[in-house]
């Protein structure tokens, strides 16, 4: 399980915030903090899925955002989960076997074959000369993806960005709201 925390410049915003009262500044920093690490998730999960070659929904499911809270000023976004299914990797039946895309390479995994074994589609490989038993072949994890450098990085340069925006919308919001104004 590969993690990444959204701790942005905290003491640097309550410097902005400092005259407001407790309860606001805690909404505004929180609420920053958790529509950071929404956005974040959103470009891990497009940047993850055009990496591995995989539909963006399949690897949504395997990020999660810890949310803060007012007595914990910290969101976390992490990646769990096993490795995807070999089928989702746009297999395709040939007569040598099966071929199947991750992360922009096609290759070709002798005798196997695509079935559907019970309402479950995917790539199968016989484990010796029987019929059966049959094994599954899986693809790359999101975990490992997740960690990649090329996904941290779009993932830091998304935070950097969208906080400040994020801390300067939720204070206009919410001194408006303290005015009357909304």
């Amino acid at each position: 399980m590969m993690e990444m925390s959204v701790r942005s410049n905290i003491k640097e915003a309550m410097r902005d915030v400092g005259r407001l009262e407790r309860g606001l500044r805690d909404k505004v920093i929180v609420g920053s903090l958790n529509d950071t690490a929404k956005k974040a998730k959103s470009i891990a999960v497009r940047t993850i899925a055009k990496e591995m070659g995989v539909p963006a929904k399949r690897i949504r499911g395997n990020l999660h955002v810890w949310r803060a809270s007012r007595m914990r000023l910290l969101a976390r976004l992490w990646g769990d989960g096993l490795p995807l299914p070999l089928i989702d990797f746009k297999a395709r039946q040939t007569r040598k076997g099966v071929t199947a895309t991750a992360y922009g390479k096609r290759r070709v995994y002798k005798r196997a074959f695509i079935a559907t074994m019970g309402s479950h589609r995917g790539v199968f490989t016989r484990k010796g000369r029987a019929r059966t038993p049959v094994k599954e072949l899986w693809g790359p994890g999101v975990p490992g993806t997740f960690a990649d450098r090329v996904n941290q990085r779009a993932m830091t340069k998304a935070i950097k960005e969208t906080f400040p925006k994020a801390f300067q919308r939720r204070l206009r919001y919410q001194l408006l709201k303290k005015r009357g104004v909304l």
